[in-house]
């Protein structure tokens, strides 16, 4: 019996419930864009400043898998990214050692034509 492919079982059902319509266009200066599936995510952490007073803070950042990725891709930080007609830039880089990236984004605008 051939070994079980965990991630091909699992990761295609997340990126069908969970992904982006039309996938994630990568942008590099000098590069060709790539399009990619990912999954983008907006959350929101609630803390309390020095002085006691609540506030909140909205992050996004969008996660993809490696084995999606084309040979010799590599994620960069400062990579712009389009999704949902808006434009990202890639802030960090976050491999979670089971096949995915995470990357916290930073908003820039609305996605040029």
């Amino acid at each position: 019996m051939p070994p079980l492919d965990f991630d091909a079982l699992t990761g295609a059902a997340v990126l069908q419930a969970f992904g982006v319509a039309g996938g994630v266009l990568f942008k590099r200066d000098g590069e060709p864009p790539l399009e990619i599936p990912g999954i983008f995510d907006r959350y929101q952490i609630e803390a309390m400043g020095e002085d006691g007073a609540p506030f909140s803070l909205k992050r996004t950042q969008l996660g993809v898998r490696e084995a999606d990725l084309p040979p010799g891709f590599t994620l960069r930080i400062g990579a712009r990214v389009q999704i949902l007609g808006k434009t990202f830039d890639v802030r960090d880089v976050q491999p979670d050692g089971l096949g995915w990236v995470v990357m916290p984004l930073g908003f820039i605008g609305d996605a040029g034509p």
